[in-house]
């Protein structure tokens, strides 16, 4: 009896450990639990079933189809597979009502193909998005950052991706204190869009990124609360304007900038009511322009 008993522990134990870490694959099929061995099919099905805070792997190259993100956890593709996400109808990967925890987004593709946005996040407090590939989103954004809890600061954190033909790589319209945008190692190339925009209460560092072909770089537009800007070691070519400040109403912003290049831009800067401080270490091939001053961009 009593080994009977212990060896029912193990066994749902076993179960528990395993749902720790789900996988997908070309050849899964979604009724099946997940496992290595009988994967499931798409990112829907494995993220439904795996536990909180745990593990989406991919096991080959292939479409997976959008998701809904309900808690933290991570989707990850290991390096030389190829993850995509085809999106026709609002957002790819919509992150919903997490609340506190961690969502880790690795080596996806996401493709717009009508769709609005590549990636949404909504009421979730930590989004990282590490080696992700996200274009073809003319009409919106590859990340929207909508909404957010008073009492969960959202945090949104990017690295080593790109973001191509693009409204908006990064828009950041919740107007909830204390959110923050961090890229490192990111590319813009918008074709005709804005790289980040934030509207209120958010702060964004920008470093070592590339901004290229496009209406503007880093673009604040704040008419409540502040909004603060970082760039340093990063660069801005063929755009309308590099770093733009506009702020109505009760809004304020602040960009400090650093070891970065203009170039080829109609305007490095154009700051409205706002406070911009160079560290003298830019360089600057375009016009710095403010409408009621010149900024010395150096």
């Amino acid at each position: 009896m009593r080994s009977s008993f212990a060896l029912l522990i193990f066994f749902a134990a076993s179960i528990a450990v395993a749902q720790n870490r789900t996988f997908v694959s070309v050849n899964g099929s979604d009724v099946n639990p997940c496992s290595t061995t009988a994967p499931c099919r798409s990112f829907t099905a494995a993220a439904s079933v795996v536990a909180s805070g745990g593990d989406v792997v991919v096991l080959d190259s292939g479409g997976y189809g959008p998701v809904t993100i309900s808690k933290p956890l991570s989707i990850i593709a290991p390096a030389g597979v190829y993850a995509g996400i085809s999106v026709s109808g609002s957002s790819g990967i919509l992150i919903d009502n997490v609340g506190a925890g961690v969502i880790v987004l690795r080596g996806l593709s996401i493709t717009g193909i009508g769709g609005t946005n590549g990636i949404e996040m909504d009421y979730a407090q930590n989004l990282h998005l590490d080696h992700v590939d996200i274009r073809n989103f003319r009409n919106g954004s590859a990340v929207l950052m909508q909404s957010g809890y008073s009492d969960h600061e959202p945090h949104l954190v990017i690295r080593d991706s790109v973001f191509r033909e693009v409204a908006y790589g990064v828009n950041v319209q919740s107007t909830v204190f204390g959110q923050s945008v961090s890229v490192d190692h990111v590319r813009f190339d918008m074709a005709y869009g804005t790289g980040i925009q934030l509207a209120n209460n958010a702060s964004v560092a920008v470093s070592n990124c590339i901004f290229h072909d496009g209406n503007r770089g880093v673009y604040a537009t704040p008419t409540t609360g502040s909004v603060y800007v970082t760039v340093d070691q990063s660069e801005f070519t063929d755009l309308l304007t590099g770093v733009e400040l506009y702020c109505t109403s009760s809004g304020s912003a602040h960009a400090w900038i650093g070891r970065s290049t203009f170039a080829a831009s109609t305007a490095a800067i154009r700051s409205g009511p706002g406070a911009l401080i160079s560290f003298g270490n830019n360089q600057n091939e375009g016009p710095a322009v403010a409408w009621d001053q010149t900024i010395p961009l150096q």
